[in-house]
């Protein structure tokens, strides 16, 4: 018997999910070592806005606008 899975369900949550596009994308582009950090970071800090943007618990890093009616944290 096969064992099949799509990629999505392997990931407990969307967080974990992006830090593996994350660094597919790196992998993918071949950026060099020191600028991983960076574009990590970068990442994260949008993720965290988009998501912020919806719960506004916490000081945006970046982005202060609120998101519109009806975004779900997940599509963040």
């Amino acid at each position: 018997m096969a064992f099949s899975a799509s990629v999505t369900s392997l990931y407990a949550d969307m967080v974990t999910e992006w830090n593996a596009n994350l660094e597919s994308a790196i992998f993918a582009t071949a950026q060099p070592v020191p600028a991983q950090p960076r574009f990590s970071a970068i990442v994260q800090v949008a993720v965290y806005d988009a998501v912020n943007g919806i719960a506004r618990k916490y000081t945006p890093y970046f982005v202060t606008e609120r998101a519109p009616a009806g975004a779900r944290q997940e599509a963040a």
